[in-house]
C-alpha cells in the first residue's frame, strides 16, 4: 500500500516530462494555498476526489481496443491492460484497509493499524526487494518529517521508480470491456461504505506503513487518488508512442 508501481521519469518525452513538471509546481500550490474543507464536508469530498480521478481512467480506456489494451513498449514495461489491473488491484487493498479502519472504529478498538514490509512489500526501484524489511525503522522514522503534500507529489508523480507489492501484481493481460466494467463497479464498492453513517472516531483511525508513513481514511482516498493519476501519465506515455497501434481512419 505505499507508492506502486514500475514506471519512472524515463517513460516520459521531453514534451509531457515538461507538463508533468508544471503540473506539479500547480499541484503544490494549490494544495499549499486552498482553504480548509468546512467541517462535515470531509468525507464526501474526499470521496468526491477519488470518484473524478476515476472519470478520467474510464475516459482513457473508453474507445481503445484490445491490441491497444495489450501493447506493452518494452518487454520490462506494463501495456494499459496491466496497469489497469494494477489499479484495480491496489484500490481493492486500500479498500480493505479503510473497511477495517470503520470496523475498529465502531468496536472502539485500537487506532492504528501497523503494516510491514513483509505484509505489503512494496520497494524502490533501485533498492532490492529482500533488503526493504532492513530500512522499516530507518523508513518510518523519515516519513515523520516529510510533509504530506511532498509525499503526495511522489505518489502523483514517477520522481521515483518504484516497484509494486506482490498483491497488486496484475495478469498479464484481461479482456479491455471487462477492465472497463470493473472500474466502474470497484469505484461503487469504495464508495459504499461511505454512504453510510460514519463513526464519530473514524478520522483518528489510522495505517501505517513504512513507505507510506500514517494516514487515515481520508488521507487514503487522497493517495488512492495520487497512484491512479500517476498511472494515467503512465497510460498517456503509451498511448504516445510511437509503436502505439492506431485506428484506422476508413
Amino acid at each position: 500500500m505505499a507508492i506502486t508501481d514500475n514506471f519512472g521519469l524515463g517513460g516520459l518525452s521531453p514534451r509531457m516530462l515538461g507538463r508533468m513538471m508544471d503540473g506539479m509546481v500547480s499541484r503544490v500550490v494549490q494544495d499549499l494555498t486552498s482553504p480548509p474543507i468546512p467541517a462535515g464536508r470531509e468525507w464526501a469530498v474526499a470521496i468526491e476526489g477519488f470518484r473524478s480521478v476515476r472519470v478520467v481512467t474510464s475516459g482513457l480506456i473508453a474507445d481503445i481496443t484490445q491490441l491497444q489494451a495489450d501493447f506493452r513498449p518494452s518487454p520490462k514495461s506494463w501495456s494499459i491492460a496491466q496497469i489497469i489491473g494494477h489499479l484495480l488491484l491496489s484500490e481493492r487493498m486500500y479498500r480493505e484497509q479503510m473497511q477495517r479502519l470503520i470496523a475498529l472504529a465502531r468496536e472502539g478498538k485500537a487506532t492504528n493499524v501497523e503494516l510491514t514490509l513483509q505484509q505489503v512489500n512494496s520497494s524502490v526501484a533501485f533498492i532490492p526487494r529482500d533488503m526493504m524489511p532492513a530500512l522499516e525503522i530507518p523508513l518510518k522514522v523519515f516519513n515523520n518529517f516529510v510533509p504530506r503534500f511532498v509525499r503526495d507529489a511522489m505518489f502523483r508523480y514517477p520522481l521515483i521508480p518504484a516497484s509494486s507489492p506482490a498483491i497488486s501484481e496484475p495478469a498479464k493481460s484481461a479482456p479491455i470491456e471487462a477492465l472497463r466494467a470493473d472500474l466502474l463497479t470497484s469505484l461503487a464498492a469504495t464508495e459504499a461504505p461511505f454512504g453510510e453513517t460514519l463513526p464519530a472516531n473514524l478520522k483518528g483511525m489510522t495505517v501505517t506503513h513504512p513507505l507510506m508513513g500514517t494516514n487515515n481514511a481520508i488521507e487514503l482516498l487522497g493517495l488512492m487518488g495520487a497512484h491512479e493519476e500517476r498511472h494515467q501519465t503512465q497510460i498517456n506515455a503509451i498511448k504516445s508512442n510511437a509503436d502505439y497501434p492506431r485506428n484506422l481512419v476508413l
